[in-house]
């Protein structure tokens, strides 16, 4: 699963920095992203009035690529809070989240781990 989620990232990382070649893209920047897609596809507020795997692939579709969302949603990866809070009864919040530079290509394309 880390591993999907991870080449999506790298999609999604990519994407941006193709789309602004004038404009250098900041660590900060990709952190804030990467909150915001990850908050959204996580919280879960009540365990007992969970989302569907759909409706979080409605909210988070607009950080992702059409292959990125496909991909996840095969994976059925937008289940997996939904399910967990209910197996657990416990509310589930993004707390935290590490990202680092990890590489950067000749061509301007920058790949972070999270």
């Amino acid at each position: 699963m880390n591993k999907w989620v991870g080449i999506i990232l790298v999609l999604l990382i990519i994407s941006l920095v193709g789309c602004s070649k004038t404009e250098e893209i900041k660590d900060e920047d990709v952190l804030s992203l990467l909150k915001e897609y990850k908050t959204e596809q996580y919280t879960i507020e009540d365990p007992k009035v969970t989302p569907t795997g759909d409706e979080i692939a409605t909210k988070v579709k607009e950080y992702l690529t059409e292959d990125a969302l496909e991909a996840q949603e095969a994976n059925r990866i937008f289940q997996l809070a939904p399910d967990l809070a209910k197996n657990t009864n416990h509310s589930i919040e993004l707390t935290n989240a590490n990202v680092s530079k990890k590489k950067e290509n000749d061509d301007g394309k920058v790949i972070y781990t999270y």
